[in-house]
């Protein structure tokens, strides 16, 4: 097939070179800038309006701009919902969590008084003394009779002596 003169391998290289260059929204408005010239050129009109192509043009670039932010504002929403429950959810469990801690805190505390209630008073050094002597001075078997000599240990000596003085 050929048109103009070209071949149609070289109508595919010129037309992929003009894609390249003009890029798609170029591309668009010249299709319809090219629409209408045929339209103008088959029909038995004497003048041609270019403004008005490009008025159509720009109204449908509006119309699909207002589509997206539309788009685009109703994704936001529905983000924001999302964050919002997401946020609740938070709340709720920081409302428990608290809650649990008010609760632990309570029972340590009647824990703590219980065992302050419970603890013995603390001892004179020199009573804590005389339980440790007494302890030692106690023998394994004191009922027992002792054969022979035997030879007293030298606490046991100093305690008599500190007795007869």
């Amino acid at each position: 097939m050929t048109f103009f003169g070209l071949n149609s391998p070289e109508i595919f290289l010129l037309l992929v070179i003009i894609l390249v260059i003009l890029g798609t929204n170029r591309i668009e408005k010249g299709l319809i800038l090219f629409s209408r010239l045929l339209k103008f050129l088959l029909s038995n009109q004497s003048s041609f309006d270019i403004n008005e192509g490009i008025v159509n043009a720009k109204e449908k670039e509006l119309t699909k701009d207002l589509e997206e932010t539309q788009k685009k504002e109703e994704e936001t929403n529905k983000n924001e919902e999302m964050v919002n429950a997401k946020e609740k959810e938070l709340t709720k469990d920081l409302e428990e969590t608290q809650k649990k801690e008010e609760e632990t805190e309570k029972i340590l505390k009647k824990a703590n008084i219980v065992k302050r209630e419970k603890k013995p008073t603390k001892k004179d050094p020199k009573e804590i003394e005389k339980e440790k002597t007494v302890k030692k001075l106690k023998t394994k078997t004191p009922n027992s009779k002792v054969k022979g000599n035997v030879k007293k240990s030298k606490n046991i000596i100093a305690q008599e002596e500190g007795l007869d003085n």
